[in-house]
């Protein structure tokens, strides 16, 4: 027994459990986190041995129901009188046979037995949740009359906890919790600390000297409402209510508003009802510059307001597939691709937590195909890119035609900044707020965190850091909603764009100097980071093996979040925004040069994404010269490329490139994709943590998670879309900056 129990402490140090206990799920930690942890939980499995894989089933059979529930018996155990008569009631109820005794077989059989695969990361035995939650016995009043069963409650029920292993590594020095996790069901009557004391009582009777740490935590069935979640209820239910009286108000003033021709009711669009078109001009471009007026009678004040809110007309226009002149049409389909990559690369790392092999994903990432997720990063550096050449471009513009002149222009800045700041805080902050607030409340299973009614605990101490988009930088290891650090980068940047894209308007030379050194900058931090901290090629981990004791927490914050080590992107954006202006819709280039061009950045584009492939594959070990260059240029190469393509495409010199990217389906979800972006990690949160089993990981399955997601990210985003964003931007062009212009 001795030697048992050194071999399962020693097992116990080799694995980790990302829910072993509720600090460490996955909603508080952010994806690369989780992904570096689980790749360290591969070299771990890795050394195990048949011996201890039999002592796990070994362990697992001592903390099993049979045991479990004698050990509730005993008197001298300090459990409440409570837990201890259910507990009696279940094991006679069982032992006298019949219908009697069926729920007590069903709480035995809801527990979790360990499965096949530990090696591949199955260490979580949840049982069936539903079996155990759904268990109601109500006492027999002939078995329990005269007893003390007759001082109970009519009924109790089945209640759903996990016992969890969690303990420091002694021997390998991996720097990370581990344990593993079994499914469990007790009767209500029995408290966190009655199940903890059974537990703790039955590992020191093994051995008094083990150093096993227990955790148990028990589902809540009905979550009482906190303060946080009533205040959000009420503000979403206030928006719905001003989008339903609006859209009543809208359609009402349609239907009795005839065509300028006098052809009766037409739509928002100028289209008649009877299929005739009127003359009236469309507004299709909502997100700039929304001046067409449908109606041929204005709405008073109140009726302005109200239709700021219309869920008809602005579905219509956010549906819309026209464009106004002069747009640039293909960065619509690069913004909605680029988005889509992100939702694959997260598909990935959301569903680790979730499926029974999470493991066989490190198998995957050594495959050749595999290369553009594990180097899917990028996709975020394409969405600086796309950014900062509209921005730039459109400063550009508008410089030229004299609407913000030089004396003019440190006055008109602030009023860019307000704009902005509200164009994108509305939809932000009602996403956190239910994030925060009401996330917790929206599903139940056993992966589902326990003991508090916040989605994320740092939301609560930490939000104005996110509302003041400074979250990256401020506290950036304890991040509310830790995939929006993006946002603050990408409106850190926007504050500077301005006076950057003045200088290359007003000192073209001394403009792309400054630029240039810029970007010069961020290349030489990032370079700096990957030294310092011997970083490999991808996701954090270390160079010459993925066991280096590389701090993700000091990494993330100097390397992938940091303003300053992300500014290249975003620099060479605002370059090729500014070749863009300059080249006044001619191409420079010839065809051959074109051609070359194209070449050269696809080029580019491969090295990136499968570059560093054999030093994924454990093939080799790079040096450290190796990983610094990919680290500090990588992102660059695939900026410059992206910029070239983008700068092709809008000088109609793309081929069928530009056609594909110019695609008019692409106009709707381009501009739903800013909501899609900060709700699908929402909603695979939701997904995942509500899946009362786990899935067996397959490719196939990879691509059917991935569909479900995007389709449900984008149908979402339509819908937050519609009631949290559109609004605020017809509230702010029509009373507030659009005021100010």
């Amino acid at each position: 027994m001795d030697k048992f129990l050194k071999i399962a402490v020693t097992l116990w140090t080799l694995i980790f459990l990302v829910f072993a206990t509720p600090e460490q799920s996955l909603t508080y930690r952010h994806p690369h986190q989780v992904l570096h942890d689980f790749k360290r939980l591969e070299y771990a499995t890795s050394q195990l041995t048949d011996e201890h894989l039999n002592q796990v089933e070994l362990i697992a059979r001592i903390l099993s129901p049979k045991n479990v529930l004698n050990k509730l018996l005993d008197k001298n155990l300090e459990i409440s009188s409570l837990c201890f008569n259910q507990s009696l009631y279940g094991v006679e109820s069982l032992l006298s046979g019949g219908t009697e005794g069926s729920w007590s077989l069903k709480m035995i059989d809801a527990w979790g037995k360990p499965g096949s695969g530990i090696s591949t990361g199955n260490l979580a035995w949840l049982g069936d949740f539903d079996e155990c939650q759904n268990i109601v016995s109500y006492y027999n009043s002939s078995y329990t009359s005269g007893s003390s069963f007759s001082l109970m409650p009519e009924s109790f029920e089945g209640q759903y906890c996990s016992i969890g292993t969690s303990l420091n590594s002694a021997g390998l020095s991996l720097g990370i919790p581990v344990g593993f996790s079994i499914g469990s069901c007790f009767p209500s009557g029995c408290s966190v600390q009655d199940i903890y004391n059974v537990v703790q009582t039955i590992i020191e009777e093994v051995n008094t000297n083990s150093t096993l740490k227990i955790t148990v935590s028990c589902q809540e069935k009905n979550l009482e409402y906190s303060t946080g979640a009533i205040v959000t209820i009420v503000l979403y239910c206030i928006m719905g209510a001003l989008c339903i009286v609006g859209t009543i108000y809208d359609a009402v003033r349609v239907m009795n508003t005839p065509t300028p021709e006098g052809d009766g009711p037409h739509l928002a669009n100028g289209t008649a009802i009877n299929g005739s078109t009127s003359k009236k001009s469309e507004d299709t471009e909502i997100l700039i510059n929304p001046q067409d007026k449908p109606y041929e009678h204005k709405p008073g004040a109140l009726g302005e307001f109200l239709m700021c809110f219309s869920l008809y007309t602005n579905g219509y226009k956010l549906l819309s597939t026209k464009q106004p002149p002069g747009s640039l049409k293909c960065l619509h389909g690069i913004r909605f691709l680029s988005l889509t990559w992100v939702i694959l690369g997260h598909t990935l790392v959301f569903s680790l937590n979730s499926v029974v092999n999470p493991l066989t994903l490190f198998a995957w990432m050594k495959t050749w195909s595999f290369q553009v997720l594990v180097n899917g990063t990028v996709s975020v550096d394409s969405f600086f890119v796309l950014s900062a050449v509209l921005t730039s471009y459109l400063l550009l513009v508008q410089l030229e035609k004299g609407k913000t002149i030089s004396r003019k222009f440190f006055i008109s800045v602030p009023v860019m900044y307000l704009h902005r700041y509200i164009r994108l805080t509305p939809a932000y902050g009602f996403m956190l707020l239910f994030y925060t607030c009401l996330m917790l409340y929206s599903y139940d299973g056993p992966l589902k965190p326990v003991n508090t009614a916040i989605g994320d605990a740092f939301c609560s101490s930490h939000w104005y850091a996110n509302i003041l988009y400074v979250n990256n930088v401020v506290k950036p290891l304890e991040q509310c909603a830790p995939w929006s650090w993006y946002l603050s980068d990408d409106f850190q940047y926007f504050l500077l764009t301005p006076f950057v894209v003045y200088m290359l308007y007003r000192l073209p030379v001394g403009g792309v100097i400054l630029s240039v050194a810029m970007v010069i900058a961020s290349i030489g931090s990032a370079i700096g980071a990957s030294v310092k901290y011997d970083l490999g090629v991808a996701m954090f981990f270390g160079r010459t093996s993925f066991l280096d004791p590389v701090e993700i927490t000091d990494d993330a914050q100097d390397y992938y979040y940091a303003p300053w080590t992300r500014y290249q992107s975003f620099g060479i954006g605002i370059l090729f925004g500014y070749c863009l202006w300059r080249c006044n819709g001619k191409m420079p280039l010839s065809k051959v040069g074109n051609v070359c061009m194209w070449v050269i950045s696809l080029g580019i584009m491969l090295a990136v994404l499968y570059g560093p492939y054999e030093l994924i594959a454990g093939k080799r070990v790079g040096t450290v010269a190796e990983t610094a260059i990919y680290n500090g240029f990588g992102r660059t190469g695939w900026s410059i490329a992206l910029g070239y393509i983008i700068l092709a495409c809008c000088l109609e010199s793309g081929g069928w490139v530009n056609e594909l990217l110019s695609w008019p389906g692409f106009v709707p979800l381009s501009r739903m994709t800013y909501c899609a972006y900060l709700v699908h990690p929402v909603i695979m949160t939701i997904i995942t943590s509500s899946q009362k089993n786990k899935v067996y990981w397959s490719k196939i399955t990879l691509i059917y998670m991935f569909g479900g997601y995007l389709v449900c990210a984008y149908s979402v985003a339509f819908i937050f879309s519609l009631v949290f964003e559109v609004p605020f931007m017809l509230i702010d062009k029509k009373y507030l900056t659009g005021k100010l212009k």
